[in-house]
């Protein structure tokens, strides 16, 4: 906020700040007192829309006479809770504004609070009052018009002669009517000289009038210095930091002088606030911190935060930034990163302790391309592919109850219920490959049911990727696979039948390649199952309902789900969930990438830099 005496140029340097920060500039004066006008005729126009019809009542004159219950406010209003609340409706918008904080020739009647009060009273403090000063010479040779002041003499001297002219025409002519016997020359030798109108008694004075307006200039400014010490002392009582700036140089010179007091609160805005994120770590007290659960090191280790290659390792001189260890090579170092450390100690890179392990789930109708995604998620970013049909193929392999039990009932011709399948899902999440890497869930829940015991379960997914594809695009894509498996079908039917003509083998050999073919013929059964026309549509027709109620439940929830086009290629899709740096799901993919690049970079500990890059983005 500014404020600056009448003449010390206040209005020229925020304009040139302005053109050097493109920040706007705000008067505050004119602004509120618009603002008090214009909630005062409002004020009015609501009385007189209470106070219903009224005929109106005239003078002898035939004017209006006003009615004091529409020109008066009510016995309830309160005036200066009504400024203190427009000043902040004014100024809670605001972000990063130069204010024009004079507030000088404002009458009582329009804003009677104190500025320094309604600042006070609405917590709308400025973050620094700047006050400009000018001396009594410079002021003079800025706002005193010389010229001005002339040339008002000189309108006064043309209207003193023209009255003076008339009053001789006057009396001429009372004159001639009282003497008109007398001749016209002993008039004329009667006339004496006129003498020069400065002389008039009645005439203005020059040096009167300058003199008269010097006092008035340096008067004012006297006054207005007056207050500007008042806000000053104000501001310093509020904690509000204060910043005097002789204006008696030219507009350059004091622009400049400006922009570098200004500096650290125009160029470096950011680091202002988090220089409080920065706490002091004595030598004492680095054991404990480290020691500690819930403060960490930083990306940088136990080396140098500004020169990572200084050796040996020292920890003399630490501080705590947003509960990160920084070390420092000594304490010149440590003040420097501390009051800029976004500049010095923020970066693209996360800290290389993080412990976070990504919990995918991908849904969508069947035959959409939802498993694709899983397997290119799976093969490029290392994370654990947890399928319920994979689950259940190697059932055998789990010795616990449950899998007995799942075993029992497979063999028995029938599938798991939904229970025991989720059970089933949080055993294998649960195992050491999936606690390391993370992973991603494919096509399960299925239902609504099996969403909420899930959740139950504790099984909360960071996010949930939606694949969208209508039903007709789905089986025309079925239709097209179906196709390519037939024609592989024929291909390996014509080639097993060729060998079989061309070569003469012993019929246990022929006999081995005739159940190859065999069981080649039921994959392809199978298969020709899994893509039937029929089936496929009632699983399309039951599943649009299910996914949707699906969406819904961790939209609502959670508010982690995000959609993908189905139409694109499965490459396509893997591209659409990196395509959107702003959104939130992309962060926690980008999470789970420098997370598995970190387990790379420790484990190969690759020497050269561009290949170690080159491995990292696949």
């Amino acid at each position: 906020m500014f404020f600056g005496v009448r003449g010390s140029g206040l209005k020229t340097q925020l304009r040139l700040l302005n053109e050097k920060y493109c920040i706007s500039i705000f008067d505050l004066k004119d602004e509120m007192l618009n603002q008090l006008t214009i909630n005062k005729s409002q004020r009015k126009r609501m009385r007189i829309l209470m106070r219903a019809f009224k005929p109106k009542e005239l003078n002898e004159e035939g004017q209006e006479i006003e009615d004091p219950e529409i020109q008066e406010e009510s016995q309830d209003f309160d005036k200066k809770l009504h400024e203190i609340s427009v000043l902040t409706s004014l100024l809670t918008p605001l972000n990063e504004v130069f204010i024009n904080g004079n507030f000088f020739d404002v009458e009582e009647e329009q804003i009677q609070t104190p500025l320094l009060e309604m600042l006070q009273e609405s917590k709308r403090l400025p973050e620094l009052a700047v006050f400009l000063k000018v001396s009594d010479k410079n002021l003079l040779s800025r706002v005193f018009d010389e010229s001005k002041i002339k040339a008002e003499y000189n309108r006064l001297l043309d209207e003193l002669r023209k009255k003076r002219e008339e009053e001789k025409k006057l009396a001429k002519q009372q004159a001639l009517l009282e003497n008109a016997e007398e001749p016209l020359e002993e008039e004329k030798a009667e006339e004496e000289p006129e003498p020069p109108i400065e002389e008039d008694p009645e005439a203005p004075k020059l040096e009167e009038m300058l003199a008269e307006q010097r006092e008035k200039f340096l008067k004012r400014r006297e006054d207005d210095l007056a207050k500007i010490d008042e806000l000053v002392e104000g501001f310093n009582a509020a904690n509000v930091p204060t910043l005097t700036i002789e204006a008696d140089r030219d507009i350059n010179s004091v622009f400049k002088g400006v922009v570098w007091d200004l500096k650290g609160y125009l160029e470096n805005r950011e680091n202002k606030l988090e220089k409080f994120q920065v706490i002091n770590v004595p030598e004492e007290k680095v054991h404990h911190y480290k020691a500690s659960y819930h403060i960490k090191k930083s990306r940088f280790g136990e080396f140098n935060a500004l020169e990572i290659s200084y050796l040996p390792i020292v920890q003399e001189n630490a501080f705590m930034y947003r509960d990160r260890l920084y070390f420092f090579e000594n304490e010149e170092r440590k003040k420097l990163a501390g009051n800029e450390p976004l500049k010095f100690l923020k970066g693209p890179e996360i800290p290389l302790d993080i412990n976070y392990k990504p919990a995918i789930f991908l849904i969508g109708k069947p035959k959409s391309g939802v498993s694709s995604l899983a397997k290119i998620i799976e093969k490029n970013l290392g994370v654990v592919r947890v399928k319920i049909s994979k689950i259940l193929e190697e059932i055998k392999e789990n010795f616990s109850k449950l899998g007995f039990e799942a075993s029992q009932l497979l063999k028995l011709g029938n599938c798991p219920n939904e229970e025991m399948c989720v059970e089933l899902i949080a055993q294998r999440v649960q195992q050491r490959d999936c606690l390391e890497r993370g992973w991603i869930l494919d096509s399960f829940p299925q239902t609504i049911a099996q969403a909420n015991i899930l959740a139950k379960k504790g099984i909360i997914p960071n996010c949930v990727f939606s694949v969208q594809l209508n039903n007709s695009e789905i089986k025309a894509r079925v239709k097209e696979t179906m196709k390519e498996i037939r024609s592989e079908f024929e291909i390996q039917r014509i080639e097993f039948l060729k060998k079989k003509q061309e070569e003469a083998e012993e019929n246990e050999e022929l006999k081995k390649k005739k159940d190859s073919l065999q069981d080649y013929e039921f994959e392809y059964q199978k298969l020709k199952l899994g893509y039937d026309s029929y089936l496929l549509h009632q699983r399309l027709m039951k599943s649009s309902v299910e996914i949707t109620n699906l969406e819904n439940f961790y939209l609502y929830n959670y508010n982690n789900v995000k959609f993908l086009d189905g139409t694109l290629s499965k490459w396509g899709l893997y591209e659409r969930v990196f395509s959107n740096k702003d959104d939130f799901f992309f962060n926690l993919i980008l999470l789970i990438v420098f997370y598995l690049f970190r387990q790379r970079i420790i484990s190969k500990r690759l020497s050269n830099k561009d290949k170690c890059w080159q491995e990292l983005w696949f």
